[in-house]
């Protein structure tokens, strides 16, 4: 068994860390806001609603862009990541991919896990659905998400970009059901996420070549900006199936067990 846990340690050191939840690149700008708005919307429907804590665990956390949240909703915030951030203040380093995560505050302890863009950079899913259903309470919940149309980053550690039949395929396997399955974002999204990456150059040194290639990089660079400024998606709806990421809510399946069980025969 090739053991890569050193190696992905100490590569994605070089990883910035987010300590607020803003695009830092014009690719980021879609996806970004898109996960924001859906990330904040999806913890607030699991707020706690007694005087009990409730522990939530960041998983990947990074600069912990989502804890004044989480701990604004009622949450007691607990996180975890491949290394330590800069702040020192990620409470358990454990690479969740490579290994079953244990943790002081035992099994079944967190009644929420966030874990938002990492699972693209786990090369086995078995393991940390694993550590989903070993971490999370009877009533909990998992919020994940994956990119889907996105440039490759962090690499070499960037291995997937899984479609929800595979979060569902996987969350099964683990004794979790998925009681929402999102693809999110919409072709406009795609386009200002492709042509903010985009270079256009002249295929020849002729002029004509030239000159087409700068009239191209002139209107690519407008639509870009027009994309993000959100003109022409208020004016024009384009439907595609293609999306920005996956977005994916997670629970304990309470009947798989019944269903796992032998049938009793009825003996004349």
């Amino acid at each position: 068994m090739i053991d890569t846990s050193q190696e992905s340690t100490a590569g994605r050191r070089q990883h910035i860390e987010r300590t607020r939840y803003v695009p830092s690149a014009p690719v980021e700008h879609f996806i970004v806001n898109l996960l924001r708005s859906r990330i904040e919307a999806l913890c607030r429907l699991r707020q706690p609603t007694d005087d009990q804590e409730h522990l939530v665990l960041d998983i990947g956390c990074g600069g912990q862009p989502f804890r004044p949240l989480l701990e604004h909703l009622g949450f007691t915030y607990r996180s975890l990541d491949i290394v330590q951030n800069l702040a020192q203040g990620v409470d358990y380093v454990q690479d969740f991919g490579q290994q079953v995560v244990e943790v002081p505050e035992g099994p079944r302890a967190f009644d929420l896990i966030l874990c938002t863009e990492v699972l693209e950079h786990v090369p086995r899913w078995d393991i940390p659905f694993t550590n989903f259903a070993n971490l999370l309470s009877e009533e909990g919940a998992v919020i994940l998400t994956c990119p889907h149309v996105y440039i490759p980053h962090e690499e070499p550690f960037d291995y997937w970009r899984p479609t929800p039949n595979a979060v569902q395929f996987y969350a099964r396997l683990a004794g979790l059901r998925a009681v929402s399955l999102e693809r999110a974002g919409t072709l406009w999204d795609i386009l200002g996420t492709l042509l903010s990456v985009a270079t256009v150059q002249p295929a020849t040194p002729r002029i004509a070549d030239r000159l087409v290639a700068r009239v191209l990089r002139t209107l690519v660079h407008a639509l870009a900006q027009a994309l993000v400024a959100k003109h022409p998606q208020g004016h024009v709806h384009l439907d595609s199936p293609f999306y920005v990421s996956t977005i994916a809510v997670l629970e304990r399946d309470r009947y798989q067990a019944l269903r796992d069980e032998p049938q009793s025969r009825t003996v004349p």
